[in-house]
């Protein structure tokens, strides 16, 4: 979104600055701060109005201000919308709302901020930026038997992020910066907007991207990564890296996805979830593997009125009411072939038989068995729909078997979700995961399935591999060849 026309501010003078200006100020002034503890932010930051991002809905917004003289006394008088990036609201009318629930006087002190609540937030439309005034007067302390009394005022921006952005950058673009975010407007138009929250769901175009490397610490403090925007960090409730979703489509890779977090805190390891599509071919085996955890291949299945299009992060949760016709599982014909491995042969009483493979097995339907990391396995589509896809990660805790067309009372064992959505690729702190082959008996020959949503420079892969004779376990590292170049 376009920002606000500049406004001169008056902030605390510093320890040996000069006259009153952007930077330093004479008189005694309130200003926003992110946080009791946080420091004090450069000029640039200073030098306009506060930065502060919520998520499109809040009702409410607490912020904190610091006052900057112990002794005086602060009275906030009113709040109102000073200007706004969105040309669809009447500045006027919007005043009528009781923009904050303080007013009255503030006594300051060395060590503490105070709070102010912010209401109605919610009736701001969102992907766009919106610049509230704040009066106040200052009652300075006696000198000399003299009170001085004067007006101020103070400037802070709400940025409403949406709820759901779509990435607009090229490959190698940097993911902290707004202009490198769309959203949709009212008409279903794309239009520029933000970027994300941690609380924002983040769909990616078709193609290759890349996440971009942070900078060091030092130069995060004004730009977290090549071509990042510029001090963004400091705008007040952004996290950078974070997002709560990611959306990829079909034929779609994402290189540096271990710099994404599900936080506003820098400490915390928490990623977020993701939603995929696996393109399957028409009448045809393909290799196959899954970049996220907690999947099984019971979960290759396409529902018979297919997943819901304006949603990309609905799965379809399926019905497998005993009885019914079992066209979720039988309008898209799905088979699993594993190579050099046990599988089982479920019949439809509960009754199954063991079979060891030293090469490919026959279609299993061993529904809940899991797909671990590195696993690589035949996937075959015995259909002749084209643009076909299978959306993960599926919702189900168990599926049912079918005879005949129609589910019967047998069913898989309860399928652990806790990680559903997760990327398998969780490296170690030198970026570095290590994957461990399992073959049902001792061969040179090894099924190895990309764990992570980038592409892999093969090179680099066999480089890093050490070649063992036949053996029945083996493991490879994943480390600096999941990226190209």
């Amino acid at each position: 979104c376009k920002e606000p026309k500049a406004i001169t501010l008056f902030f605390p003078k510093k320890e040996g600055s000069g006259s009153e200006g952007e930077g330093g100020a004479e008189r005694n002034a309130i200003y926003f701060v992110g946080d009791p503890k946080e420091t004090t932010p450069p000029d640039f930051v200073l030098s306009q109005p506060r930065r502060f991002r919520i998520p499109a809905g809040t009702k409410q917004q607490t912020v904190h201000i610091a006052l900057t003289n112990a002794s005086s006394t602060y009275t906030l008088k009113s709040a109102v919308l000073f200007e706004t990036t969105n040309d669809n609201i009447d500045i006027k009318l919007a005043n009528r709302f009781n923009w904050i629930s303080e007013k009255g006087q503030l006594v300051t002190s060395d060590t503490t901020t105070h709070t102010v609540t912010f209401n109605d937030m919610d009736s701001l439309p969102e992907g766009y930026a919106y610049t509230f005034r704040m009066d106040y007067t200052v009652q300075d302390k006696v000198n000399e038997g003299v009170a001085e009394s004067y007006e101020g005022e103070a400037f802070i921006t709400f940025i409403v992020v949406p709820d759901t952005l779509y990435y607009a950058g090229a490959t190698g673009d940097a993911w902290n910066a707004d202009v490198k975010w769309q959203r949709r407007n009212e008409k279903g138009e794309m239009v520029t907007a933000v970027a994300p929250l941690a609380s924002t769901k983040v769909i990616y175009p078709q193609g290759n991207h890349v996440v971009m490397k942070p900078s060091s610490d030092k130069q995060q403090l004004t730009q977290l990564e090549s071509n990042a925007q510029a001090f963004i960090s400091y705008d007040i409730n952004y996290a950078p890296y974070s997002c709560s979703e990611v959306y990829l489509p079909a034929q779609t890779a994402v290189v540096g996805q271990q710099y994404l977090k599900k936080s506003v805190k820098k400490s915390d390891t928490e990623v977020p979830r993701w939603t995929i599509e696996l393109p399957v071919l028409p009448n045809m085996w393909k290799m196959n593997a899954i970049p996220l955890q907690a999947v099984v291949l019971g979960d290759m299945f396409i529902p018979d009125k297919g997943e819901t299009l304006d949603n990309p992060f609905k799965v379809s949760h399926i019905s497998q009411t005993v009885g019914d016709p079992a066209i979720d599982r039988t309008t898209y014909s799905f088979y699993n072939s594993l190579y050099n491995s046990d599988v089982r042969q479920y019949n439809e009483n509960g009754s199954f038989a063991n079979i060891s493979s030293s090469t490919w097995s026959f279609a299993t339907n061993e529904l809940d068995k899991p797909v671990p990391a590195g696993y690589g396995w035949a996937l075959g589509y015995a259909g002749t729909k084209t643009n076909t896809t299978i959306r993960l990660p599926k919702p189900n805790t168990k599926y049912n078997y079918f005879k005949d067309g129609v589910w019967v009372t047998f069913s898989s064992s309860v399928i652990d979700r806790t990680n559903a959505g997760k990327p398998m690729f969780t490296p170690d702190s030198k970026g570095e995961m290590t994957i461990t082959l399992r073959n049902n008996s001792a061969s040179e020959i090894f099924l190895f399935g990309n764990p992570t949503f980038a592409y892999i420079d093969l090179a680099k892969l066999m480089d890093a591999y050490v070649y063992n004779t036949a053996v029945a376990t083996d493991s490879i590292k994943i480390a600096g060849f999941y990226t190209a170049g």
